[in-house]
């Protein structure tokens, strides 16, 4: 790859204040220099950008690593009626619904999260939006829909098993031959 289409991906952030995740920097107005969508350095000297680096000014605001939202359901909204709505809702209403709750995720800061448990794999489904189109809401980590007993936590989730023995997890999915 050439310079300049690596230039081409490149731009700069600057603003008052920089939290680098131990402590607030606020000499000489912080720049981090961005590279598809990724901070790739931190400048503190003060120092313009070198060659045509698009800066995004930023004033008296503070520049910090991405939030992570450790413990999310992006079907759920915030309502004391969030399971009935999910138990209610249409397919295409809960991902439209957890579409607008990435996007309002990302708007806040927040650049990753993991969702413990959705229906009819949703989650799955925006973790593959987000992966091609990062705009649409923060990287996500997904566990899909839960197994449960019939009728016990997040029932109405996923799949309800009762009577199992064992129930056998093929996380990294092994050789695909055999």
């Amino acid at each position: 790859m050439d310079v300049s289409s690596r230039e081409d991906r490149r731009s700069a952030v600057r603003a008052r204040w920089l939290f680098d995740g131990t402590e607030l920097l606020a000499a000489a107005y912080p720049m981090a220099v961005v590279e598809d969508g990724r901070i790739v350095d931190v400048d503190t000297s003060g120092a313009a950008p070198t060659g045509d680096l698009p800066m995004l000014e930023l004033g008296e605001a503070t520049l910090l690593p991405g939030l992570i939202d450790a413990y999310t359901h992006l079907v759920f909204d915030a309502t004391d009626q969030a399971a009935a709505h999910v138990q209610a809702a249409l397919e295409y209403e809960l991902m439209a619904h957890v579409r607008q709750t990435a996007g309002a995720m990302l708007a806040c800061g927040i650049t990753t999260a993991r969702d413990l448990g959705d229906r009819d794999s949703l989650s799955l489904t925006m973790r593959t939006e987000t992966a091609t189109r990062p705009q649409a809401g923060p990287s996500i980590l997904a566990a899909g829909p839960p197994i449960t007993t019939s009728g016990g936590h997040s029932w109405f989730l996923g799949c309800q098993a009762d009577g199992v023995e064992v129930i056998k997890v093929m996380a990294t999915g092994g050789p695909h031959d055999a």
